[in-house]
């Protein structure tokens, strides 16, 4: 077998369906295994509390038998996950307060937090200076940068996000900055 079929193969290869079919999820890849978190697996573009998960899932690549809740958190869903140093990092993201009867009140938050695979819990960190959501992020050297985005404030009219933040990720202390406005 040469390495082309090899990898072809490799792609090919078959894992478990998701324990629920879901939207706008957070998900990252830290040594063998690949995280899902949050989501929304309600009816389309109606949010409610109980269409969004808190739930944090692994599959262990090496051997992807099933989907497994490690841990869970808030209910998000438009959230980042992104990987650094062997741990994961959970940004931003928006949770429903309404009942799936009631009108939307959607709030975006400023969340950001570890989890360590190891200790298997999640971390509070500083938020960040805006809560935001629908956003992406991605880790370049040591920094986090959060671009894009809006902040959703239940009734109030919903605020586009025209600033870039960062964090270092190697510094012991962590602390939120803003950079230039993308054009």
């Amino acid at each position: 077998m040469n390495k082309e079929t090899s990898e072809r193969e490799e792609g090919n290869r078959a894992f478990p369906d998701l324990p629920l079919a879901i939207t706008s999820f957070g998900a990252a890849v830290v040594d063998d295994s690949i995280y899902v978190y949050g989501g929304h697996h309600g009816r389309a573009h109606h949010y409610s509390l109980t269409g969004q998960s808190g739930e944090l899932l692994r599959l262990n690549l090496r051997e992807p038998l099933a989907w497994r809740v490690v841990t869970t958190g808030p209910k998000l869903q438009g959230l980042a996950l992104v990987t650094y140093g062997g741990k994961l990092y959970r940004i931003g993201g928006f949770t429903a307060r309404n009942k799936a009867d009631e009108d939307q009140d959607l709030w975006s938050v400023p969340d950001f937090a570890q989890f360590v695979p190891r200790i298997s819990e999640w971390e509070q960190l500083p938020s960040m200076p805006t809560p935001r959501s629908s956003f992406d992020a991605v880790v370049v050297g040591d920094h986090l940068y959060v671009v894009g985005g809006w902040a959703m404030q239940g009734g109030e009219e919903t605020v586009w996000q025209d600033t870039v933040c960062t964090v270092d990720l190697s510094q012991k202390v962590l602390e939120w900055s803003l950079v230039a406005e993308p054009p």
